[in-house]
């Protein structure tokens, strides 16, 4: 579905790849597989969006197996893809790259009854402000950290005001890229984290 929407769009050499991160940490076998779809093409932008939810979101209705999963897919292809791309192909290119990292408002402030997917989305938070400054000379780091998305990660219809469509969120974060280091996306998100933070860290955790 995203291949024939990209395109859609003017894609011309669209590439598709299925690699389980939630089954397989073999970074070697990801990085021949990336070797094999990234020769002769120049890729400038990577987009770090692979993650996952608990469908039972307490800490402690949840198996260690199925927490060790969440931190496992929202955390280690963002490290490898970043690792991989920018040292094989950002790194050789003459004009600038770009990552966008998906994270999430539950990174910004804590979530009980969500604490492990909040966890990893504060490692989103953390490690793309430190790759902001350290790729800084060739890359350009930019975290999305909205609120709720219509997506199946949530299950919850985009009503287009408090629940935004993927595509709203997109539209309105493109220009941040190169700009800033960190954006919610749509300034309606914006408004809707202002507004939750202005509430005490007790009461949003209870």
């Amino acid at each position: 579905a995203a291949k024939v929407k990209v395109q859609k769009a003017g894609g011309k050499d669209v590439r598709s790849v299925v690699f389980d991160f939630c089954g397989s940490d073999d970074a070697a076998a990801l990085e021949r597989l990336l070797y094999e779809i990234t020769r002769g093409v120049d890729v400038c932008l990577l987009v770090n969006n692979v993650g996952m939810m608990r469908a039972t979101p307490a800490f402690t209705d949840t198996s260690l197996d199925e927490n060790l999963r969440v931190c496992k897919v929202n955390m280690l292809p963002m490290v490898v893809l970043t690792q991989l791309l920018y040292t094989r192909v950002f790194i050789r290119r003459t004009k600038r790259s770009a990552v966008i990292n998906m994270g999430s408002f539950s990174g910004m402030t804590p979530f009980a009854g969500n604490s492990v997917y909040s966890a990893t989305k504060a490692f989103v938070n953390t490690f793309s402000a430190c790759m902001s400054k350290e790729l800084e000379s060739c890359v350009d780091v930019l975290c999305l950290s909205p609120l709720g998305i219509g997506t199946n990660l949530i299950r919850v219809p985009a009503d287009q005001v408090t629940v935004l469509t993927a595509e709203q969120v997109v539209d309105a974060s493109m220009p941040y890229l190169g700009v800033a280091r960190y954006t919610y996306g749509h300034w309606l998100h914006a408004v809707q984290a202002t507004l939750i933070l202005l509430v005490g860290e007790e009461p949003r955790l209870s």
